[in-house]
């Protein structure tokens, strides 16, 4: 139930059993008109006309979710009874999302036009957990790893506008990590989802994927899986490079852009280094050069040698082959 003044101060009165169920209020008369003021102690949830943005209401106490709920916030649809701004999500078994509808209404009251009403989501398991208005999905990091709980004002429009990093619209499959200008992280960063890159990524020394994966592509059919040892490189879902410690595989038809030559040492003998077996053809050309004999005079007896001479008219005949007493015959005329 509400309570109003003529100034536009509206108080709201808990159900019967809740903490501000019962509140006392003092009438003050101010310029003809009637201004209460009421006692905040005993009020869980006091609402004004000129509510600072400051001032937001809590509920005070928690529901656990488990499977995944829908909550329209004008119905008593939690227990039969007003749904409290707190939630836990138990996700020990799967998944869980949380979808809340018309949640600037708080104990069945439309509070959107005097302020805001705050709530609380916590995911208390080692699943992932997302909370939507209809509009955008917030998501919840598994407990333990960060982003694991987060605050969220409901405002005009029953749009939720929560402190959690990863979000995404209902229309997309991909939540989105976004930070204000820049990231410093001295050890290590856990994101509850995925993160998104716009421009360039530095790292400082390497990258270390838990999962095993990195995925190229937007489409998860072209990434690098690794193993038990083994990382393979896949195409549209088709592996089709293998590699391990002691070699790898090539899947498919490959192309080669250049000549392929290939040289198995299985195949060789007596392997030196090229620098020595130079120098070795050097030497030995070099020996092959000196050892080669030089062109020599062999003597043997003269044959058929014939002389005439000039004016003269001297000649000498020598033939080889008989014996010869030496003499000779010399004419003039």
């Amino acid at each position: 139930a509400t309570v109003a003044d003529t100034t536009g101060n509206t108080y709201l009165v808990e159900r019967s059993g809740k903490r501000g169920s019962s509140i006392t209020c003092t009438c003050f008369g101010y310029l003809g008109t009637g201004l209460m003021s009421c006692d905040s102690l005993q009020s869980a949830v006091q609402f004004t006309g000129s509510i600072p943005l400051g001032d937001y209401s809590n509920g005070d106490t928690c529901i656990e979710v488990n499977s995944d709920s829908s909550y329209d916030f004008r119905l008593t649809g939690c227990n039969f009874k007003w749904c409290p701004a707190c939630f836990n999500l138990d996700t020990a078994s799967s998944i869980v999302t949380l979808t809340i509808s018309y949640c600037t209404y708080y104990a069945g009251v439309d509070v959107s036009a005097m302020g805001g009403v705050d709530y609380v989501f916590t995911n208390l398991n080692t699943n992932l957990a997302y909370v939507s208005d209809g509009i955008n999905v917030h998501t919840l990091g598994k407990y333990g790893s960060g982003q694991s709980s987060m605050r969220c004002r409901c405002v005009s429009g029953n749009r939720m506008i929560c402190d959690g990093a990863t979000l995404r619209s209902i229309a997309a499959t991909t939540g989105v990590a976004t930070f204000a200008a820049s990231l410093s992280v001295v050890n290590q960063v856990n994101l509850a989802s995925s993160l998104s890159v716009r421009s360039f990524t530095k790292l400082g020394s390497y990258l270390r994927l838990n999962e095993q994966r990195l995925d190229l592509g937007t489409d998860a059919t072209t990434y690098l899986q690794y193993t038990s040892g083994t990382a393979g490189f896949y195409v549209s879902s088709t592996k089709s490079l293998t590699m391990t410690s002691s070699g790898g595989s090539l899947h498919g038809t490959w192309t080669s852009a250049a000549v392929v030559t290939t040289s198995d040492k299985r195949l060789k003998r007596a392997i030196e280094p090229l620098r020595d077996t130079v120098g070795r053809l050097q030497r030995d050309a070099m020996a092959r050069a000196s050892d080669k004999p030089s062109p020599k005079v062999v003597p043997g007896p003269i044959t058929d040698f014939h002389s005439s001479g000039g004016s003269n008219g001297s000649s000498i005949t020598g033939s080889s082959g008989s014996s010869s007493s030496g003499s000779s015959s010399n004419s003039s005329s």
